[in-house]
């Protein structure tokens, strides 16, 4: 093998390289991208919780609470 077919060997390798390496770029970028969309959405559904879910967990157990009194009233008031 020639210097000169040497040379031409390695650049056509460094170019693959360069050409694998972008695509790796790219695909980062693409996670990078996908993981702002998944914490986002994380984000939005804690706040969900927060202002929906907790607030009708908590009128159920005031009213769990409410029936739980009624009960014991009633079983102290005489018929």
């Amino acid at each position: 093998m020639t210097n000169e077919e040497f040379q031409s060997l390695v650049l056509q390798q460094l170019g693959k390289i360069n050409k694998r390496l972008d695509s790796l770029e790219e695909g980062q970028l693409h996670l990078a991208t996908r993981l702002d969309n998944v914490d986002n959405k994380v984000d939005k559904l804690g706040l969900r919780l927060e202002n929906e879910v907790i607030d009708k967990v908590r009128a159920l157990f005031d009213g769990f609470a409410l029936r739980g009194d009624q009960d014991r009233t009633a079983a102290k008031t005489p018929r």
